[in-house]
């Protein structure tokens, strides 16, 4: 079974995925709680009960905290390190998808001291344990956040088959 030192040592610290989502709008339906931060670098995350279906992450997989968030103009990420709870450490792995102004003049994200330029609505496995940050330069920049926890073969089988450029005839079959 996987862990995330295991799965970003064999493919990078920023994996993109091939898996999609569109940019939508908030389904309130859904949401757990929400978080609005009125101060400098204000954003508005709603997490989920469960990830929307149009989010293509399958429910018999494990995984927590389905997280669109919002961002406008001035709207930042300071620059930090993700903690998880003790003991989910080692099982979890921060899956992002950036839906619009993916361009770092619209939106730059920095991970590990480089800008990097999304797929816009594509999937991207993340190593959160270094240093990561974001600035929004544009109004209604939406991105989803969902943790996934490498606590059961099958959703360690599904993560790895949906790496970019895997060798689906050793594995599970991209749905």
């Amino acid at each position: 079974m996987y862990k995330p030192v295991d799965f970003f040592t064999l493919y990078g610290n920023l994996v993109p995925l091939n898996i999609y989502a569109p940019p939508e709008e908030i389904d309130t339906s859904l949401i757990k709680r929400s978080r609005e931060e009125d101060t400098v670098g204000n954003k508005i995350m709603h997490i989920y009960n469960t990830s929307p279906e149009s989010w293509n992450i399958p429910n018999n997989i494990s995984y927590h905290k389905p997280t669109y968030i919002c961002m406008n103009e001035g709207s930042f990420f300071l620059p930090h390190r993700d903690k998880f709870a003790p003991g989910k450490m080692n099982t979890d792995i921060r899956m992002l998808c950036f839906t619009n102004n993916t361009h770092p003049h619209d939106y730059t994200y920095v991970v590990d001291n480089k800008i990097t330029h999304f797929e816009a609505g594509r999937w991207y496995a993340t190593n959160t344990n270094l240093v990561h940050y974001g600035f929004c330069f544009k109004d209604n920049t939406i991105h989803y956040a969902c943790d996934l926890r490498l606590t059961d073969e099958q959703t360690c089988n599904w993560l790895v088959s949906q790496v970019e450029y895997c060798d689906r005839s050793l594995g599970t079959a991209r749905k």
